[in-house]
């Protein structure tokens, strides 16, 4: 039997590697982002439409909330329709990032129930932008990471990406829990230099090799 040779391109096998570690990466993210975006909460700056149903209770009102900014008195009746009762939480109310609790108060003409219901504030009501920042952020550096490890300028460069986004979304939303706009945009542009250092660097040895 003739023996056969089989000779391995070694770049497109590199290639192909590269390609299946980038792939991998993008799964990862849809996937991060698609489990992130489960998690409902309320927008920065836009109102609240909050409906409760009561059994006994003849008028409810919402007295108070917890806010990030301290005790906000409301004194905000509600609109009765059968047992469910309405209200529309003015947007001015929600102006800071973090987590805010309404208190309610309900009667039946003699008899007063109280209850409470909470929301957590985040820059687009969808996800907790704290975790977002941390997953977009450890993404952003492994795929740095990987490039750095392939010796491939491209995946590096889209690592950085992920840095510029995350750079310009704190900038434009801010940090839940953080209310220094200073300490704010400083992370912002910590966070930005550092993309434009990696992808500038990249970018170059791509152009001198």
């Amino acid at each position: 039997m003739k023996e056969q040779t089989i000779f391995i391109n070694k770049d497109n096998h590199k290639g192909s590697m590269n390609f299946k570690y980038l792939f991998m990466a993008l799964c990862v993210i849809s996937l991060f982002s698609f489990v992130s975006a489960s998690y409902g909460t309320q927008e920065k700056d836009s109102p609240l439409y909050y409906s409760f149903t009561s059994n006994n209770a003849t008028a409810c009102n919402i007295s108070s909330a917890n806010t990030p900014y301290g005790l906000v008195v409301l004194n905000q009746e509600t609109d009765k329709d059968g047992q469910t009762f309405n209200t529309t939480i003015d947007s001015s109310v929600f102006s800071e990032l973090g987590d805010y609790c309404f208190n309610i108060v309900c009667t039946d003409g003699e008899n007063i129930e109280t209850g409470n219901f909470c929301r957590e504030v985040t820059p687009t009501g969808l996800f907790n932008s704290t975790g977002y920042y941390i997953l977009i952020l450890v993404l952003s550096l492994g795929i740095i990471i990987l490039g750095l490890a392939l010796r491939d300028p491209y995946i590096t460069i889209l690592g950085s990406v992920g840095l510029y986004f995350l750079g310009i979304y704190i900038l434009r939303f801010g940090i839940v829990g953080v209310m220094d706009p200073v300490f704010t945009w400083a992370t912002a542009i910590i966070v930005l230099g550092l993309a434009f250092y990696i992808s500038i660097k990249s970018a170059y040895e791509t152009i001198v090799d």
